[in-house]
């Protein structure tokens, strides 16, 4: 049997990945997703770095941008059930070799 929520954190996770992926440029080295909730204003933007060192900054389109809120909420509220805390800012990187990192402030 499997651990039903661990899997749909990993599927929330990986299709967050996806989505970020999609917003940066062809060949990208490196990306991180910045979010910041403060009650009802969000604003998040993507840092995306290119083989060459070239940095570029990016706003996801408006469907993109509702769509990784959407599994930034859901993987929040998941994160918040099991420590019983909610983080209100959050980076998400994409490393080389298909790795990922989140790291979130309280």
């Amino acid at each position: 049997m499997t651990d039903q929520p661990n899997q749909d954190m990993e599927i929330a996770y990986l299709a967050l990945g996806r989505l970020i992926a999609a917003q940066c440029p062809a060949g990208f080295a490196s990306a991180s997703l910045h979010v910041e909730m403060e009650g009802k204003d969000t604003r998040l933007w993507i840092a995306a770095e290119q083989p060459d060192g070239t940095k570029v900054q990016l706003q996801p389109g408006a469907s993109p941008a509702q769509d990784m809120l959407e599994g930034l909420r859901f993987i929040r509220n998941g994160m918040a059930q099991e420590d019983g805390a909610v983080w209100r800012s959050c980076v998400v990187t994409l490393k080389p070799g298909g790795r990922f990192a989140m790291e979130v402030e309280y």
